[in-house]
């Protein structure tokens, strides 16, 4: 819905309406919020948030279909107006904070490259991705290296890339009160089955711009070959922020 509209007239009513899409495959909680650039002692709107939580997305046909939610500022049978104002534009910001986690698991096999084994197993490979999330995951390359005999290591590069317009910050943060935590996810688990993978991380903080590859590796007894799921498990909080501009026009002339 388009709302509210480009101009609009002191005393008059409207609602800022937004539409919240979930293309991802974890179902969403955040909190939306609007507000304008006009001092509050001539009304508008203040801050003013709404909590959401949608469904993950669904497919069909190959097709990702999202869930979506309408929300309406203020409530419904509330409305904003402006009051006393000379004719003048404002911004409008509509801003929203949402919790998301990238998610991959898949099973993968690991054998000493020096063994012959009966069972196919690739000690080099690189394995495609189709996590549709925030923070993307577009390939992991594996390779593995004899250490002794019945220890192998395993290693990953996990490629990931920002598939959103928004600041990805460390779970639970807002950036205008922790700086710190802008550009930064939480590396929840990297694991292959029992093992956990030991990575390249800040603690277990990760910063990622547009693209980051993060490096893990871990130690595995291998008596011919294993498999186990490759977990990558990523958490944070997304931050994303759009402007509308609004024209009061109060009929000066």
């Amino acid at each position: 819905p388009d709302a509210p509209p480009v101009k609009i007239e002191p005393n008059a009513e409207f609602q800022v309406i937004t539409k919240i899409e979930n293309f991802g495959e974890i179902p969403t909680t955040g909190e939306l919020c609007v507000e304008d650039t006009v001092d509050d002692a001539y009304g508008g709107i203040g801050k003013n948030c709404e909590i959401f939580s949608i469904a993950s997305a669904s497919e069909d046909k190959g097709k990702v279909v999202p869930r979506s939610e309408i929300i309406s500022l203020p409530s419904e049978g509330s409305s904003f107006t402006y009051r006393g104002l000379e004719s003048q534009p404002t911004t409008i910001s509509t801003s929203i904070l949402y919790q998301y986690s990238t998610d991959f698991s898949q099973v993968i096999c690991v054998k000493d490259p020096l063994k012959q084994t009966t069972t196919s197993c690739k000690t080099s490979e690189t394995i495609s991705s189709k996590v549709k999330a925030p923070l993307g995951i577009s390939s992991i390359e594996k390779n593995v290296f004899r250490i002794s005999d019945g220890q192998v290591k395993l290693s990953v590069k996990i490629n990931l890339k920002k598939q959103v317009n928004g600041k990805l910050l460390l779970p639970g943060a807002v950036s205008g009160f922790n700086e710190e935590a802008v550009n930064k996810v939480f590396v929840n688990d990297v694991s292959f089955g029992p093992y956990a993978l030991e990575c390249d991380t800040d603690g277990s903080t990760l910063e990622v711009l547009t693209e980051r590859v993060l490096r893990c590796t871990g130690v595995i007894n291998s008596e011919g070959v294993i498999a186990h799921p490759l977990r990558v498990k990523l958490d944070y909080t997304v931050e994303a922020v759009k402007t509308h501009t609004l024209f009061i026009d109060s009929g000066d002339k």
